[in-house]
Protein backbone atom coordinates (compact mmCIF):
# COMPACT_ATOMS: atom_id res chain seq x y z
CA UNK A 1 0.00 0.00 0.00
CA UNK A 2 3.11 2.37 0.99
CA UNK A 3 4.48 2.13 -2.67
CA UNK A 4 1.38 2.28 -4.40
CA UNK A 5 0.84 5.58 -2.53
CA UNK A 6 4.13 7.16 -3.35
CA UNK A 7 3.07 6.34 -6.88
CA UNK A 8 0.11 7.91 -6.86
CA UNK A 9 1.58 10.92 -4.69
CA UNK A 10 4.34 11.90 -7.12
CA UNK A 11 2.20 11.64 -9.93
CA UNK A 12 -0.28 14.05 -8.19
CA UNK A 13 3.26 16.49 -7.15
CA UNK A 14 4.50 16.18 -10.64
CA UNK A 15 0.80 17.37 -12.47
CA UNK A 16 0.32 20.16 -9.86
CA UNK A 17 4.69 21.45 -10.08
CA UNK A 18 2.96 22.91 -13.24
CA UNK A 19 0.65 24.86 -12.17
CA UNK A 20 2.31 26.26 -9.19
CA UNK A 21 4.90 27.28 -11.62
CA UNK A 22 2.42 28.88 -13.09
CA UNK A 23 0.67 30.78 -10.23
CA UNK A 24 3.73 31.42 -9.21
CA UNK A 25 4.75 33.79 -12.77
CA UNK A 26 1.32 34.83 -12.83
CA UNK A 27 1.65 35.84 -9.04
CA UNK A 28 4.77 38.57 -10.49
CA UNK A 29 2.15 40.31 -13.13
CA UNK A 30 0.03 42.34 -10.28
CA UNK A 31 3.62 43.04 -8.43
CA UNK A 32 4.89 44.86 -11.31
CA UNK A 33 1.40 46.43 -12.04
CA UNK A 34 1.54 47.96 -8.96
CA UNK A 35 4.81 49.56 -9.05
CA UNK A 36 3.78 50.58 -12.06
CA UNK A 37 0.66 52.12 -10.57
CA UNK A 38 -1.40 50.44 -13.38
CA UNK A 39 -5.25 50.14 -12.14
CA UNK A 40 -5.23 46.33 -12.89
CA UNK A 41 -2.90 45.59 -10.76
CA UNK A 42 -5.76 44.97 -7.57
CA UNK A 43 -8.59 42.94 -10.40
CA UNK A 44 -5.51 40.94 -11.74
CA UNK A 45 -4.05 40.64 -7.76
CA UNK A 46 -7.93 39.09 -6.86
CA UNK A 47 -8.18 36.97 -9.63
CA UNK A 48 -4.50 35.34 -8.97
CA UNK A 49 -6.36 34.80 -5.29
CA UNK A 50 -9.38 33.49 -6.82
CA UNK A 51 -7.47 30.90 -8.70
CA UNK A 52 -5.06 29.78 -5.56
CA UNK A 53 -7.68 29.09 -3.48
CA UNK A 54 -9.65 26.75 -6.37
CA UNK A 55 -6.06 25.47 -7.01
CA UNK A 56 -5.58 24.21 -3.27
CA UNK A 57 -9.21 22.74 -3.37
CA UNK A 58 -8.97 21.22 -6.28
CA UNK A 59 -5.34 19.88 -5.13
CA UNK A 60 -7.16 18.58 -1.69
CA UNK A 61 -9.18 16.71 -3.73
CA UNK A 62 -6.42 14.89 -5.83
CA UNK A 63 -5.00 13.93 -2.63
CA UNK A 64 -8.67 12.31 -1.58
CA UNK A 65 -9.36 10.68 -4.32
CA UNK A 66 -5.51 9.09 -4.44
CA UNK A 67 -6.27 7.98 -0.93
CA UNK A 68 -9.29 6.73 -1.86
CA UNK A 69 -8.04 4.46 -4.99
CA UNK A 70 -4.79 3.30 -3.07
CA UNK A 71 -6.84 2.09 0.14
CA UNK A 72 -9.52 -0.01 -3.02
CA UNK A 73 -6.81 -1.26 -4.17
CA UNK A 74 -5.28 -2.63 -1.54
CA UNK A 75 -8.16 -4.44 0.28
CA UNK A 76 -8.83 -6.24 -3.13
CA UNK A 77 -5.11 -7.20 -3.04
CA UNK A 78 -5.68 -8.84 0.25
CA UNK A 79 -8.98 -10.13 -0.46
CA UNK A 80 -7.39 -11.96 -3.06
CA UNK A 81 -4.09 -13.06 -1.18
CA UNK A 82 -4.17 -16.36 -0.76
CA UNK A 83 -3.90 -17.79 3.14
CA UNK A 84 -4.93 -20.50 4.95
CA UNK A 85 -8.52 -19.22 5.46
CA UNK A 86 -9.47 -19.45 1.79
CA UNK A 87 -6.50 -21.43 0.27
CA UNK A 88 -8.97 -25.36 0.09
CA UNK A 89 -11.40 -23.08 -2.10
CA UNK A 90 -8.14 -21.93 -4.13
CA UNK A 91 -7.25 -25.15 -4.44
CA UNK A 92 -10.87 -26.45 -5.70
CA UNK A 93 -10.94 -23.56 -8.41
CA UNK A 94 -7.85 -24.50 -9.56
CA UNK A 95 -7.98 -28.39 -9.82
CA UNK A 96 -11.58 -27.42 -11.54
CA UNK A 97 -10.18 -24.93 -14.05
CA UNK A 98 -8.03 -27.96 -15.32
CA UNK A 99 -10.38 -30.17 -15.33
CA UNK A 100 -8.74 -32.99 -12.61
CA UNK A 101 -11.77 -34.79 -10.71
CA UNK A 102 -11.62 -33.40 -6.75
CA UNK A 103 -13.90 -35.20 -3.97
CA UNK A 104 -13.37 -34.60 -0.54
CA UNK A 105 -12.23 -36.95 1.72
CA UNK A 106 -13.42 -37.69 5.25
CA UNK A 107 -12.26 -35.47 7.95
CA UNK A 108 -9.05 -36.68 9.56
CA UNK A 109 -8.26 -35.05 13.22
CA UNK A 110 -4.61 -34.65 11.91
CA UNK A 111 -5.52 -32.55 8.47
CA UNK A 112 -7.69 -29.35 8.20
CA UNK A 113 -8.77 -31.20 4.87
CA UNK A 114 -8.00 -34.07 1.95
CA UNK A 115 -8.93 -33.91 -1.68
CA UNK A 116 -8.90 -37.02 -3.69
CA UNK A 117 -7.10 -35.92 -7.03
CA UNK A 118 -7.76 -37.99 -10.22
CA UNK A 119 -5.68 -36.84 -13.28
CA UNK A 120 -6.40 -36.62 -16.71
CA UNK A 121 -4.95 -40.26 -16.36
CA UNK A 122 -6.23 -41.48 -14.29
CA UNK A 123 -3.93 -41.36 -11.83
CA UNK A 124 -4.86 -41.20 -8.15
CA UNK A 125 -3.24 -38.21 -5.94
CA UNK A 126 -4.24 -36.39 -3.00
CA UNK A 127 -3.49 -32.77 -1.58
CA UNK A 128 -4.09 -32.57 2.06
CA UNK A 129 -3.18 -29.48 4.38
CA UNK A 130 -1.94 -31.31 7.72
CA UNK A 131 -2.32 -29.58 11.18
CA UNK A 132 1.28 -30.75 12.15
CA UNK A 133 2.28 -28.62 8.35
CA UNK A 134 -0.14 -26.09 9.50
CA UNK A 135 1.34 -23.35 6.67
CA UNK A 136 1.63 -25.85 3.83
CA UNK A 137 -0.17 -28.10 1.24
CA UNK A 138 1.19 -31.21 0.71
CA UNK A 139 0.41 -33.26 -2.75
CA UNK A 140 1.03 -36.83 -2.53
CA UNK A 141 0.55 -39.90 -4.42
CA UNK A 142 0.18 -43.75 -2.42
CA UNK A 143 0.68 -46.77 -4.24
CA UNK A 144 0.41 -50.63 -3.27
CA UNK A 145 0.98 -53.19 -5.29
CA UNK A 146 -1.80 -55.26 -6.78
CA UNK A 147 -2.04 -59.43 -5.26
CA UNK A 148 -0.04 -60.66 -8.22
CA UNK A 149 2.19 -57.67 -8.63
CA UNK A 150 3.45 -57.87 -5.08
CA UNK A 151 3.45 -61.80 -5.21
CA UNK A 152 6.33 -60.87 -8.09
CA UNK A 153 8.03 -58.60 -5.71
CA UNK A 154 8.08 -60.68 -2.78
CA UNK A 155 9.81 -63.45 -5.37
CA UNK A 156 12.76 -61.34 -6.69
CA UNK A 157 16.13 -62.31 -5.02
CA UNK A 158 17.50 -60.44 -2.06
CA UNK A 159 20.05 -58.57 -4.01
CA UNK A 160 17.32 -57.49 -7.05
CA UNK A 161 15.43 -56.53 -4.17
CA UNK A 162 17.83 -54.54 -3.02
CA UNK A 163 18.45 -52.74 -5.95
CA UNK A 164 14.98 -51.94 -6.86
CA UNK A 165 14.78 -50.16 -3.75
CA UNK A 166 18.08 -48.09 -4.16
CA UNK A 167 16.95 -47.08 -7.95
CA UNK A 168 13.47 -45.88 -6.76
CA UNK A 169 15.19 -43.95 -3.80
CA UNK A 170 17.92 -42.17 -6.35
CA UNK A 171 15.54 -41.69 -8.94
CA UNK A 172 13.02 -39.60 -6.57
CA UNK A 173 15.89 -37.86 -5.15
CA UNK A 174 17.22 -36.76 -8.95
CA UNK A 175 13.34 -35.27 -9.52
CA UNK A 176 13.16 -33.84 -5.77
CA UNK A 177 10.37 -35.56 -4.85
CA UNK A 178 9.90 -36.49 -0.79
CA UNK A 179 9.45 -40.53 -0.20
CA UNK A 180 8.71 -43.16 2.08
CA UNK A 181 8.33 -46.92 2.08
CA UNK A 182 11.26 -47.25 -0.54
CA UNK A 183 13.01 -50.25 1.41
CA UNK A 184 12.99 -53.94 0.41
CA UNK A 185 11.02 -55.99 0.24
CA UNK A 186 8.37 -53.56 -1.43
CA UNK A 187 5.28 -52.95 -0.08
CA UNK A 188 4.25 -49.78 -0.85
CA UNK A 189 5.10 -46.14 -2.53
CA UNK A 190 4.67 -42.69 -0.95
CA UNK A 191 5.87 -39.60 -2.96
CA UNK A 192 5.14 -36.17 -1.71
CA UNK A 193 6.31 -32.47 -2.47
CA UNK A 194 5.13 -29.50 -0.07
CA UNK A 195 4.42 -25.91 -1.19
CA UNK A 196 4.46 -23.44 1.53
CA UNK A 197 0.77 -21.58 1.70
CA UNK A 198 1.80 -17.73 1.11
CA UNK A 199 0.16 -14.76 -0.52
CA UNK A 200 2.18 -15.60 -3.70
CA UNK A 201 1.26 -18.97 -4.18
CA UNK A 202 -0.52 -18.75 -7.61
CA UNK A 203 -2.12 -21.67 -9.32
CA UNK A 204 0.74 -21.77 -11.62
CA UNK A 205 2.84 -23.13 -8.97
CA UNK A 206 -0.06 -25.58 -7.83
CA UNK A 207 -0.81 -27.10 -10.52
CA UNK A 208 2.83 -27.30 -11.56
CA UNK A 209 3.22 -29.23 -8.29
CA UNK A 210 0.20 -31.72 -9.03
CA UNK A 211 1.69 -32.18 -12.70
CA UNK A 212 5.40 -33.47 -10.91
CA UNK A 213 3.73 -35.50 -8.70
CA UNK A 214 2.16 -37.35 -11.02
CA UNK A 215 4.85 -37.63 -13.44
CA UNK A 216 7.11 -38.70 -10.75
CA UNK A 217 4.79 -41.35 -9.92
CA UNK A 218 4.83 -42.61 -13.80
CA UNK A 219 8.75 -43.05 -13.11
CA UNK A 220 8.36 -44.88 -10.14
CA UNK A 221 6.14 -47.27 -11.75
CA UNK A 222 8.57 -47.50 -14.83
CA UNK A 223 11.20 -48.25 -12.36
CA UNK A 224 9.32 -51.27 -10.57
CA UNK A 225 8.29 -52.56 -14.08
CA UNK A 226 11.78 -52.86 -15.25
CA UNK A 227 13.07 -54.25 -12.15
CA UNK A 228 10.24 -57.03 -12.18
CA UNK A 229 10.02 -57.45 -15.88
CA UNK A 230 14.19 -58.66 -15.82
CA UNK A 231 13.42 -60.60 -12.91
Amino acid sequence: MQSDFNWLLQEILAHWFIRVLGIAGGAALPALLALRKSRWAAPIAYGLFGLVLTSVFFFTLDMRNALVKTASASAATAATAINTDNIEANVRAWLDTFNFGVAKLNEDPQTHFVLAVTTKAGRKLSVKRTKALDQHLAVTWTWVPPVELQQRLDRMPTSSSNKLASDLRIEMARYRTAYANLRAPLKSVYLERIIPITPTLTEDTFINTVNEVELASILALETVARAVGSN
